[in-house]
């Protein structure tokens, strides 16, 4: 199995696009799948790090909005459209 950075967990868009990557890596980031185990446990680690990161900052409160999601790719969605 291959791992697959956590930010396919934000990518921007939601629907796989297999044209356009250089690399390896790109195209994994690209077409992991939304959903899944996998996907669950990765959304719930990047939950955790962008909750670290923004303790303290005014962003914090667009992430304590979703924390019982657990699920990073909503909480940095609010911070990217606030």
């Amino acid at each position: 199995m291959v791992a697959v950075p956590l930010l396919y967990v934000i990518r921007e868009k939601e629907e796989a696009k297999p044209d356009g990557h250089n690399t390896f890596v790109q195209k994994c980031i690209v077409n992991a799948p939304l959903t899944g185990p996998h996907f669950e446990a990765d959304a719930r680690k990047v939950h955790q790090l962008a909750t670290s990161f923004t303790q303290g900052d005014t962003s914090e409160q667009w992430i304590k909005m979703h924390v019982k999601k657990q699920n990073g790719r909503v909480g940095l969605k609010a911070i990217c459209a606030h």
